[in-house]
């Protein structure tokens, strides 16, 4: 961060943003360094009480690491973890989500000169999927005296969940909250209202600008952000499982080549085949030869699940009915499964030659080459070697498929009607 800030001249918000992450960063490093000295304690405890007091600490350290500590009285409220992924996701798109004209701003207020005011983006924390909102709007007008600007979701019945202020510096509105809550799942609509600085317990219309958020997007992303039910789970979800079992038995490969079994560690090449390639792949079948085309997978295999993302995803980002931001995150997800489907390729030809190997000493090698293979498509892949993966360079894991999915259904902030 402090290269970024010496490398380049960010000027308003991108600079605000920039100190606030940095800022979030050093509260994360205080916790850090806390939570070590509480399992330090931990060590160093005589008694079960004594390390049941500390461990208490230690679980409240890692808590405020990863979201906030509790705001104290009078005291501004500490950012660390979940804020400093939001100020950087700010940073990022504040000057990515100008698109075609929308619909004039109220009276009064402001419009972008790129016609859309702003977005609403969610990203998951480890209390919930979707349970982080980041809202960035355009153009605002300074408030009137003794007033703010709000915001607020609502719920289907209309029930409303306050967010905060909205902090406004040269026209540019900005807020993140982090929740325990799926919003995703528990509101339809944000709203955005500009009343007195006191009042922001109680809602007070009208609302000066909206997004909705059950959209057609989220419609169309949400079987890579959610887990679905028993008969039709979440694609991103099922790809996750059904590649944990082929990591499973690439292990018990080994476990075959140690105990002296080829016969064994065939028998689970076959397998970690299987699970990848899915039932209709020709790569699919009785591999190692006893009669028996065994697969502890469910049949549509992870290079399956990865050939349906690809799919959803190209056909959201040639549809120009979508925004441009949203369909700009769909095409990073068509390209990330592309590579995840050439690591696939790769592990199941491993698997194969370990399937072909003549005795242990020729298949031995290939396990770990295998496993490895395997965890790029698990933890991602640094394609450009510069010792981060980085989701919007095509480098990211299943996992990142999930938050992408969710950048997919970004909402559109709009003047209310």
């Amino acid at each position: 961060l402090e290269a970024i800030g010496s490398e380049q001249e960010l000027t308003g918000e991108r600079q605000l943003q920039l100190s606030l992450a940095l800022a979030a960063s050093d509260n994360a490093l205080t916790y850090e360094r806390q939570a070590i000295n509480d399992a330090i304690s931990i060590l160093a405890s005589d008694t079960s009480s004594e390390a049941a007091s500390n461990a208490e600490l230690l679980l409240n350290s890692l808590r405020s690491l990863r979201l906030a500590p509790p705001p104290l009285p009078d005291q501004p409220d500490e950012e660390t973890l979940a804020g400093l992924v939001q100020h950087l996701l700010l940073l990022l798109n504040i000057s990515l989500f100008a698109e075609a004209p929308l619909t004039a701003a109220p009276a009064g207020i402001a419009t972008s000169a790129g016609g859309q005011l702003g977005f609403a983006r969610f990203s998951s924390n480890p209390q919930s999927t979707a349970g982080t909102i980041a809202i960035l709007v355009d153009n605002l007008i300074s408030p009137a005296p003794g007033k703010r600007y709000f915001a607020w979701l609502e719920a289907a019945d209309g029930s409303l969940f306050p967010l905060g202020e909205l902090r406004v510096q040269a026209g540019l509105g900005t807020l993140i909250a982090a929740t325990d809550q799926p919003l995703l799942t528990n509101f339809v609509r944000l709203l955005i209202t500009s009343q007195p600085e006191q009042s922001g317990a109680d809602f007070i219309g009208p609302a000066l600008y909206t997004a909705t958020l059950n959209s057609p997007e989220l419609t169309l992303a949400s079987p890579l952000i959610f887990a679905g039910d028993a008969a039709s789970k979440g694609l991103t979800l099922a790809a996750e499982e059904q590649l944990a079992l082929a990591v499973d038995h690439a292990g018990f490969i080994n476990d075959g080549l140690a105990a002296g079994d080829l016969a064994l560690a065939q028998r689970h090449a076959e397998h970690v085949v299987n699970i990848l390639a899915g039932a209709e792949s020709p790569a699919f079948g009785d591999l190692d030869g006893n009669g028996l085309p065994e697969n502890p997978g469910d049949g549509v295999g992870v290079a399956g699940y990865l050939a349906q993302i690809e799919a959803l995803a190209a056909s959201f980002a040639q549809d120009e009915s979508h925004p441009q931001a949203n369909r700009t995150a769909a095409t990073t997800i068509q390209g990330t499964t592309a590579q995840m489907q050439v690591q696939v390729a790769a592990a199941i030809a491993l698997a194969q030659e370990i399937l072909a190997a003549p005795d242990i000493a020729a298949a031995q090698p290939v396990v770990q080459t295998l496993q490895d293979t395997l965890a790029l498509v698990a933890n991602g892949h640094d394609l450009d070697g510069n010792g981060v993966i980085d989701p919007l360079l095509l480098e990211g894991s299943l996992a990142d498929l999930r938050e992408l999915g969710l950048a997919m259904a970004q909402a559109s902030v709009v003047p209310a009607e």
